[in-house]
């Protein structure tokens, strides 16, 4: 092989070396972009889950005792027959 040879190899080679540990670097931090997006989504996500949950909660409550008001018999009317 001629020292042109040699030299035009060890140049592809090194190229795909660097490229290859490029990638691998580029990999490593997309992949941790990614794994940072996806735990604000979840966070936000379980935010709203429980922020729905109080909100229904704390609605519930003045409907159930709305419908415990409403279904009390009127002062002085029996619950059986509906007189006194």
């Amino acid at each position: 092989m001629t020292l042109r040879t040699r030299l035009m190899i060890l140049t592809i080679l090194g190229l795909a070396l660097t490229m290859a540990v490029w990638g691998w670097i580029q990999l490593r931090a997309l992949d941790k972009i990614l794994i940072e997006q996806q735990i604000k989504t979840l966070t936000g996500l379980a935010d709203t889950v429980r922020m729905t949950s109080i909100w229904r909660a704390l609605t519930f409550i003045p409907l159930t005792v709305s419908a415990i008001l409403i279904s009390l018999p009127a002062p002085g009317v029996s619950p059986m027959n509906g007189r006194n």
